[in-house]
C-alpha cells in the first residue's frame, strides 16, 4: 500500500501535468434569454455573442416568446439577459448588471397627424405590442383602453385605419418600420439606458463584459 505521502506526490504531479484548473464560471457557456416578437431580436443575439466573444467568454444566445422567458427567469434557467432597464434590476435581486449600457431606450407614442394627443382623450384606444409590460407603465394612470396587437405590422394597419387612436412602440422601430413616417406626430414617453444583465454569481465576468462594451462603442461596433 502506498503511503499518504507518496500519494499526495503523485497526485500533485499528475495535476502539474494536466495544467492550472479551469475557473469554472469562465469556462461556462452563459444562456442569455432575448424576447421574440420584436424587431431586432437576431440583431440583439448577434451583439450578445460579440461581446461576450470580445470579453474572450461564450455565450448561448436563446431567442423565446417573452412569456416563456419570464417563466425561465422565474425558474432560474437563464444565465443572463439582453436587455433591462435599471426598474427591472430593482426588482430581481439575483441579477446584476454590466455597468455601461448597451442602448439607451426610447419609445414613443405615435398618432395619426392632425389629431389630438390620444393619451388626453378619454376613452381612447392606444395599441401596444403583445407582451410588452414598459408600454403599460408609459399608459398608467391615463384614461385609454389598451390594445394588444400581435405585430408592429398590426399596430400600423390599426392606426391608419382609425381603429386605434394611437400606439406606443420603440422609436427606433418606428423609423425603421414605418411605411408612412410624415403621417405621424409623435412624443417621447420613456428614454432610458439598457444593460446586459447576468446572474449575480457571475459577477466576476462584468468587468471583462464591460471592458468589451466599452471597446465596441469606442471602435463602433455598437451604436447607441
Amino acid at each position: 500500500m502506498f503511503r499518504p505521502s507518496i500519494v499526495r506526490a503523485i497526485g500533485a504531479f499528475l495535476l502539474l501535468l494536466a495544467g492550472p484548473l479551469p475557473c469554472p464560471a469562465q469556462d461556462a457557456c452563459l444562456t442569455i434569454g432575448i424576447g421574440t416578437g420584436g424587431a431586432y431580436a437576431e440583431e440583439r443575439a448577434a451583439l450578445v455573442e460579440a461581446i461576450f466573444s470580445k470579453a474572450g467568454l461564450c455565450a448561448k444566445p436563446l431567442l423565446v416568446p417573452l412569456s416563456r422567458l419570464d417563466r425561465m427567469e422565474d425558474k432560474g434557467e437563464l444565465d443572463g439577459n439582453a436587455w433591462h432597464d435599471d426598474s427591472y434590476l430593482a426588482s430581481h435581486s439575483e441579477m446584476a448588471k454590466v455597468p455601461t449600457p448597451v442602448e439607451h431606450f426610447r419609445g414613443s407614442l405615435f398618432w395619426l397627424r392632425g389629431r389630438e394627443d390620444p393619451s388626453h382623450v378619454t376613452g381612447a384606444t392606444i395599441g401596444i405590442l403583445l407582451g410588452r409590460e414598459w408600454p403599460r407603465d408609459a399608459l398608467d394612470g391615463l384614461p385609454v383602453s389598451i390594445y394588444e396587437a400581435s405585430s408592429y405590422t398590426q399596430l400600423f394597419e390599426l392606426t391608419e385605419s382609425g381603429r386605434l387612436q394611437g400606439m406606443v412602440i420603440p422609436t427606433e422601430v418606428f423609423g425603421k418600420l414605418a411605411p408612412n413616417q410624415d403621417w405621424y406626430q409623435s412624443r417621447v414617453v420613456r428614454a432610458v439606458p439598457l444593460y446586459l444583465v447576468v446572474k449575480s454569481r457571475y459577477q466576476s465576468l462584468i468587468p471583462a463584459l464591460d471592458k468589451a462594451i466599452k471597446a465596441m462603442k469606442s471602435s463602433g461596433a455598437i451604436h447607441e
